[in-house]
């Protein structure tokens, strides 16, 4: 009798707690990050334009072995190539929010 009753409270906590857990896991909670920037490209030197909206913190990668954490940093490069960038956000007030873009910029000298 007694792993009945257990076994029928096991069910019932599942049942009644179960639903309350996903509601709390729900998409309200979910990242709220919307990733949207551009740069321009003149000669050595590129402006990037962070317009992404949900984020409290920035961090740009420019492919040369140096980063920034400016919301709409300008970079100059020291040589012609071809650069993969990145540009990572985070909302700390999400667990876990945290989004990633990476992209190549093409660097060249007309002069050269």
């Amino acid at each position: 009798m007694k792993r009945k009753y257990h076994l029928k409270s096991k069910l019932f906590f599942a049942l009644c707690f179960f639903p309350l857990y996903l509601f709390a896991q729900s998409p309200q909670d979910a990242c709220q990050i919307n990733l949207n920037f551009d740069y321009a490209v003149e000669d050595l030197e590129v402006s990037f334009h962070n317009s992404s909206t949900g984020y409290d913190s920035v961090f740009w990668e420019f492919g040369d072995g140096t980063s920034s954490h400016k919301i709409n940093p300008t970079h100059h490069y020291e040589k012609t190539n071809a650069y993969k960038f990145c540009l990572t956000l985070t909302d700390s007030t999400r667990q876990k929010c945290q989004k990633k873009f990476c992209g190549q910029v093409y660097i060249f000298d007309p002069c050269e």
